[in-house]
C-alpha cells in the first residue's frame, strides 16, 4: 500500500546522514547551519511547541493577553498559548490557502491582542502579506511554519514575519527525531528567557519518543487527555512509556468507539507495545546514563516538558540531512503541480492552492463530508492510504479547549472544509503514474451523483 505519508528524508538517506555524519566532531554543526549567512537570530530548542513558548514568552504575553490563531492549526499551539497565560482566539479559515482568513482580522484584533500566528498549513504558505497590511503593526506576526521545507523558509520574504517557528518532529519534511527551531527575523522585539541545556531530555529523544507524541496528541482531539498529560508522563526526565501505553489502552475501551474506529486504535496501541516490548536494552542503557549523569546535572522541573536547548547531535544530524533533501524536494513539487492541474477544476472539491510550493502533503476538501468517507475507502481499496493525518478536527471543536479560547467570525464553511478534508500521498514513494490513478479516484467520487 502506498503510504499517507513519509518524511523528506527517508530511511535510505538517513543511513547516509548518519554515514557522513560519523566523523563530524561535536561542535563543527555550526560550520554547514543553513540559517548562518542570514543576520536572523535563530535558536535550536526541543520542539515546535517550546519554540513558540519560547518566543511568546519573548514578547511578554501574560494573562489576559489575546493570541489569534487559526481553526486549522497543530494542538501545540494551542498548549503554547494558554501555558503562557494568554487566550487563544480562534478564526476562521479560507478555502485558498486553507490558512487563516484575514478578512476575519478586522472584528478580532483589540487592544489585548499581543500575536497573530498564522499557520502555512501542509506547506502552502497563508497570505502573509493581506494578514501583515491589515494587522498594519498592532500585533508581533509568529508564523507557524512548522510544516514547511526549511530550504523554502530562508528564501521567503521576510518582511510581514517578525519571527517562524519550525518542527523536526516525526512528521515533518526532515526529521531529527523531535526539535523545534525559533528564527527570529526582527530580534529587538524579543527579550527571550534563558533555555535549559537538558542533557537528559536529548538523549530520551534518541530512543524515540515521536509515536507516544502522535498517540497523545491523538487523544487529545477527542478531549480524552488533558493539556498536562505530557509532563504527568515525565518520569526522573523521561518519557514513562508505560503510562503513555496504560493510558492509551484506556483511551481506546472507555470512548465508545465503533468497531472500525477501535481496530484502528488497537492497531495503533499494539504497534506501540511492540516497540515498548523490543527497547528493554536501549531503556537500560538510558537508565544508566541517566544515572551517571543525574548527579552532576540536576534537572529543573521547568525543564521537563517545556523548553531546553537542542543538543549538538540533532543539530549535527538537521544540518547533514538538508544536504540530501533537493531530490525530495523536486519530487513534491512536481508531484504537487501533478495533482493540482488534474483537480483545480473538479466540481465539488476545495483544492488547496499550490503556486510552486513545497508541499509536505497535498490536500483537497470534499464539500460532502459523506463523500471525504467513501474517498477514503475507495483509495484504500486501490492500496492508497489516505485521509485527515494531520488535525481532524477544527481548534474550537475539541472538547480539550472549549474552556481556553475565544472564537471570532462565522465557523459554518471552516467546519465543512475541515470535516472533508483528505491528505493525499506525496512522498519519495509515489509516482507521477500513482498520482494519475489517485487523481482518477477523487474526481469520481466528487463527481459522483447521490
Amino acid at each position: 500500500m502506498i503510504a499517507r505519508f513519509l518524511p523528506g528524508i527517508v530511511v535510505e538517506n538517513l543511513l547516509k546522514v548518519l554515514g557522513d555524519w560519523k566523523g563530524i566532531r561535536t561542535g563543527d554543526y555550526k560550520n554547514s547551519d543553513i540559517f548562518s549567512s542570514t543576520d536572523r537570530k535563530v535558536i535550536f530548542v526541543n520542539s515546535g511547541r517550546s519554540a513558540l513558548y519560547l518566543a511568546l514568552k519573548g514578547i511578554g504575553v501574560r494573562t489576559g493577553d489575546e493570541i489569534i490563531i487559526p481553526a486549522l492549526t497543530c494542538p501545540a499551539v494551542v498548549d503554547a498559548i494558554i501555558s503562557s497565560g494568554a487566550t487563544p482566539v480562534v478564526l476562521p479559515v479560507e478555502t485558498g490557502s486553507f490558512g487563516l482568513d484575514p478578512l476575519t482580522l478586522g472584528e478580532a484584533i483589540n487592544s489585548r491582542t499581543k500575536a497573530i500566528i498564522p499557520t502555512d498549513i501542509y506547506g502552502t504558505r497563508c497570505r502573509i502579506s493581506d494578514i501583515a497590511e491589515i494587522n498594519d503593526g498592532r500585533a508581533v506576526i509568529i508564523e507557524d511554519s512548522a510544516q514547511v521545507s526549511p530550504v523554502e523558509l530562508i528564501s521567503w520574504n521576510h518582511r510581514h514575519s517578525d519571527a517562524y517557528i519550525m518542527s523536526l518532529n516525526f512528521d515533518k519534511h526532515i526529521t531529527v527525531g523531535g526539535g523545534g527551531i525559533l528564527i527570529l527575523n526582527r530580534p529587538g522585539l524579543f527579550s527571550l528567557p534563558p533555555i535549559d541545556r537538558s542533557i537528559w531530555q536529548d538523549v530520551d529523544d534518541l530512543f524515540g519518543a515521536g509515536l507516544q507524541r502522535l498517540l497523545m496528541d491523538r487523544a487529545v482531539y477527542d478531549g480524552f487527555l488533558p493539556m498536562t498529560a505530557g509532563r504527568e508522563m515525565v518520569s526522573d526526565g523521561f518519557i514513562s512509556r508505560e503510562k503513555v501505553f496504560n493510558l492509551l489502552r484506556s483511551y481506546i475501551e472507555n470512548n465508545g468507539y465503533g468497531d472500525e474506529q477501535r481496530d484502528e486504535l488497537s492497531k495503533l496501541a499494539d504497534r506501540y507495545s511492540e516497540q515498548r516490548s523490543g527497547s528493554r536494552l536501549a531503556n537500560l542503557i538510558r537508565r544508566g546514563l541517566w544515572g551517571l549523569i543525574r548527579p552532576v546535572f540536576p534537572p529543573k522541573p521547568e525543564a521537563l516538558g517545556r523548553v531546553s536547548e537542542m543538543g549538538n547531535l540533532k543539530r549535527g544530524l538537521f544540518n547533514m540531512s538538508i544536504k540530501y533533501f533537493e531530490n525530495d524536494r523536486k519530487l513534491r513539487q512536481r508531484l504537487a503541480e501533478r495533482y493540482y492541474m488534474g483537480l483545480k477544476d473538479v466540481e465539488g472539491i476545495w483544492v488547496q492552492r499550490w503556486q510552486g510550493d513545497v508541499l509536505l502533503r497535498f490536500s483537497v476538501s470534499l464539500s460532502d463530508r459523506k463523500k471525504a468517507r467513501v474517498l477514503a475507502k475507495r483509495l484504500a481499496s486501490v492500496d492508497v492510504e489516505a485521509g485527515p493525518f494531520n488535525y481532524p478536527a477544527p481548534i474550537h471543536r475539541i472538547p480539550t479547549y472549549r474552556n481556553y479560547i475565544r472564537v471570532v467570525g462565522k465557523m459554518n464553511e471552516t467546519e465543512r472544509l475541515i470535516e472533508g478534508l483528505i491528505n493525499l500521498p506525496l512522498h519519495s514513494q509515489v509516482c507521477e503514474d500513482e498520482v494519475d490513478r489517485i487523481v482518477a479516484v477523487v474526481k469520481g467520487v466528487a463527481t459522483e451523483r447521490g
